[in-house]
């Protein structure tokens, strides 16, 4: 104790800091662990203060442990103050009307400066969660809602109005108890804004998804998956140009033959003229779909290219196969028109601020001369972009997708 007093606080704070940078902080309330931050917040005033700033930063909890955090923050509530994000995950319902008050109830209302909330595998069919949550959330900004079945529409709109506007929602494996038509009536519309809004394997119904795209003001950036024509009904709403959206990352899960492509452009074009698009990423999953669906992949991709029109578009990402074959051009994206995208993207008519074509892979390359003859094929197939200047080849890292 003695030799801690003579450094100054300052020092003692980097060593704090140092440690946990080296650790995993999220604290599970089923499992805290033995580690050396914990053991730093038991050796002294000196290095408790910053160790449970770090230890309480994030914090998972399950139905099984709520109670534990609850009591934890009734005998120490200055510890609230330190978390930032909070994982409530596989919940099952409320707790018994003999308990005075739901302990989620408290503890969400402690955290005034909860930045992120993930909400995991949390089954309501009996039991609406969103009456745990305050009004508002001030500091929120992130929203992640994953594996969860959700009483109602209203249930979903209660807990995205706790945050404020231009936060960032991500949807995934998201379904709804079935909701009468009259009450998807009853929901304001064009209220939210999102800074990213990420949507994938969320199950909707007629006329669901219209009501989940007229609840939305505006998306900066869209993050989605297109599996069926519910899917692609929203995918165009949230396209439209009055949603203002800037950034699209794009994956389609769904097998379309030549005529159903074609009737799609052609019967709507409404959603794709003046557009704002500053920059597009689409995913080829052929690694991931059925061999037989790629080449429905390949053409939806293409004529999406050749129907999208925005003058402001200056970065456009082809996330290609991971099982390519060099001497196969192919076998890079199946059923990808590469000559009718390289003439339309090469055009500076069209696209006068088009600055990037990257063709991105996450596959790692042996030697200089695989990646060489990658290149060159990529210089084959599209010729004008390389010539203009804006084609590149490159590893995929989590600053591309």
């Amino acid at each position: 104790m003695f030799l801690v007093r003579r450094f100054p606080q300052e020092i003692l704070d980097l060593i704090v800091d140092a440690v946990a940078q080296n650790e995993d902080t999220t604290y599970d309330v089923d499992s805290p662990g033995e580690d050396s931050l914990r053991a730093l917040s038991l050796a002294c005033r000196a290095t408790s203060g910053r160790s449970q700033k770090h230890i309480f930063s994030s914090i998972v909890v399950t139905y099984d442990t709520v109670l534990r955090l609850h009591a934890t923050l009734l005998n120490s509530p200055h510890l609230a103050k330190y978390t930032k994000e909070f994982t409530i995950q596989e919940y099952r319902e409320a707790f018994p009307v003999s308990t005075c008050r739901d302990p989620l109830q408290f503890i969400m209302a402690s955290f005034h400066g909860l930045t992120r909330l993930n909400l995991w595998h949390i089954m309501s069919d009996a039991w609406d969660f969103s009456s745990c949550l305050p009004s508002t959330l001030p500091s929120l900004r992130t929203l992640q809602i994953c594996g969860c079945t959700l009483p109602s529409h209203g249930a979903l709109r209660r807990i995205v109005d706790s945050m404020p506007q231009g936060g960032a929602l991500y949807l995934e494996d998201v379904s709804f108890l079935e909701c009468p038509v009259k009450a998807l009536s009853n929901l304001d519309s064009a209220s939210w804004s999102f800074s990213d809004l990420d949507l994938f394997d969320y199950c909707l119904d007629e006329p669901e998804d219209v009501v989940i795209a007229s609840m939305i003001k505006s998306v900066d950036h869209l993050d989605m998956e297109i599996k069926d024509w519910v899917d692609l009904r929203l995918f165009h709403a949230l396209m439209h140009p009055s949603k203002g959206l800037k950034k699209l990352t794009l994956g389609v899960y769904w097998a379309l033959n030549p005529d159903e492509i074609g009737a799609l452009y052609d019967d709507d074009a409404s959603w794709r003229c003046g557009l704002a698009l500053e920059w597009v990423t689409l995913r080829a999953l052929a690694d991931e779909i059925e061999p037989g669906e790629a080449e429905g992949d390949g053409r939806w991709a293409t004529r999406f290219l050749l129907a999208v029109n925005s003058e402001k578009l200056s970065t456009v990402h082809l996330r290609i196969s991971d099982s390519f074959v060099v001497d196969s051009p192919g076998s890079l994206w199946p059923g990808f028109d590469w000559a009718a995208v390289d003439e339309v993207l090469s055009s500076k008519i069209r696209y006068p601020t088009l600055k990037h074509l990257a063709i991105l892979s996450t596959r790692r390359w042996g030697c200089f001369s695989k990646q060489k003859e990658l290149d060159e094929l990529l210089w084959n197939l599209l010729p004008m972009s390389a010539e203009r200047g804006i084609l590149c080849a490159k590893r995929e890292t989590g600053a591309d997708i």
